[in-house]
């Protein structure tokens, strides 16, 4: 009697979910907020200068920084897009162009964020809303969540830049288990 070897696969799966268990995960405890992170993710210090600051590492070594206070990053850029016409204008007088953006559809482009390297959204964690960004392209972009004005006036910024595909997803799933303390 032959036993089909793909009747292994439901049953290896099965085994490794099983063996799975809490321990896969543990809390990090900071003054501000309470984050939920893989086990070999680790706090660190970090010096801020007008705002308080912080920080884990990922299994990757990746950094994942947070800012809180008055003064901290809010996501709010926009970047400014120029008509295509205009680089002309600006290339025979001399002006640099190499940081600016030029489209056909300048307003259109500018409103989509089309030059952005993120995605934004609103979402709501822990009775608050909150903004968050997206890589439009994974490890090409900042990955971060924004609370702006907290029940004590501040506002909380944490972001990692250029994650893997897999730091990146667990990033977003451990900003779904934060607490505001």
């Amino acid at each position: 009697m032959k036993i089909n070897k793909l009747i292994y696969l439901p049953l290896l799966v099965l085994l490794l979910v099983i063996s799975c268990d809490s321990k896969s995960n543990k809390t990090l405890s900071f003054a501000e907020f309470d984050i939920t992170v893989p086990y070999n993710w680790n706090k660190i210090k970090l010096i801020g200068i007008d705002s308080e600051v912080g920080g884990f590492t990922t299994g990757l070594k990746d950094t994942i920084a947070f800012s809180y206070g008055k003064n901290v990053y809010s996501m709010k850029e926009v970047l400014k897009v120029n008509d295509v016409k205009e680089k002309r204008a600006f290339d025979s007088i001399g002006i640099r162009t190499d940081d600016m953006f030029f489209s056909k559809y300048p307003k259109v482009d500018q409103n989509q964020g089309v030059f952005h390297n993120e995605y934004y959204m609103y979402d709501s964690i822990d009775n608050y809303q909150v903004k968050i960004s997206l890589p439009k392209r994974i490890s090409e972009g900042v990955t971060g969540i924004y609370f702006d004005s907290l029940s004590d006036g501040n506002s909380l910024y944490i972001y990692g830049n250029n994650l893997e595909t897999i730091e990146h997803q667990k990033l977003i799933e451990s900003f779904k288990t934060m607490k505001i303390n």
